[in-house]
């Protein structure tokens, strides 16, 4: 019953996703080898590569050490803790990094 609208969406230029496989060949992964490159880049940073600079020094200090405290973010990155409070919630918003009890801050994969 929705066959024609969605007919419709799809061909105005739209990514219609109904299924997986929709979603892996709308990504461009539909080759072994360009998924296995997404996945050793990290998949949700290819999907949200519009990080500020800010927020590419977070990223950064958790690839070389992951699960860190907010407080220690702060003193590492050089920036101060009421900017990094809000950083860190954008980031998660992202789903770029995830937040444990404690303030500390795991980078997702």
């Amino acid at each position: 019953y929705s066959e024609g609208c969605n007919n419709l969406i799809r061909g105005c230029g739209a990514g219609l996703i109904t299924s997986a496989e929709d979603f892996v060949k709308d990504m461009g992964w539909e080759n072994e080898a360009t998924l296995e490159k997404a996945r050793s880049n990290g998949i949700e940073r290819l999907l949200f590569p519009d990080l500020t600079e800010d927020e590419k020094k977070v990223v950064c200090l958790l690839q070389r050490t992951n699960d860190l405290r907010q407080d220690v973010i702060s003193v590492r990155t050089g920036i101060n803790a009421g900017a990094i409070t809000a950083l860190l919630f954008q980031l998660e918003m992202k789903g770029v990094v995830k937040a444990y009890a404690g303030g500390t801050y795991h980078l997702m994969a």
